[in-house]
């Protein structure tokens, strides 16, 4: 990745993981924050799961390791695949794990340049090794 758009689209992928992140560990519904790293069905879908882990009481704790593995861009459009070592789960009030661990995700992410900011627009996921 040596363009500096490569490199910027793949910064805004990793801020739009960390702020879900930080985000699902408080149980924080923070639209600024997440209008800040993503649009249409990437933040439709990171409200869900912030609004789903709010109304359990609980809360998504760990963290998660990123392996990307490639970045195409086409004008203002950025594709981005990597592979997600996954460390987090969604936990009940008492801070119970409500789900088994997942640990490995295929990932596709789709980002768009609006201005000078790449945004999360939708991402694909699948389980297995990668």
């Amino acid at each position: 990745m040596t363009q500096p758009d490569q490199l910027a689209a793949v910064e805004a992928f990793l801020r739009f993981w960390q702020v879900r992140l930080e985000l699902g560990e408080k149980a924080e519904l923070d639209p600024a924050a997440i209008g800040a790293v993503a649009t249409g069905e990437a933040a439709k879908n990171t409200i869900a799961l912030i609004e789903g882990a709010r109304s359990r009481g609980g809360t998504i704790e760990g963290d998660v390791v990123m392996h990307v593995e490639g970045v195409q861009l086409k004008g203002n459009k950025a594709t981005v695949r990597a592979c997600m070592e996954n460390l987090t789960t969604d936990r009940d009030a008492d801070g119970e794990p409500t789900e088994t661990l997942t640990p490995f995700y295929n990932l596709g992410a789709d980002l768009v340049r609006q201005g000078d900011q790449w945004r999360m627009t939708t991402f694909r996921a699948s389980t297995g090794l990668c």
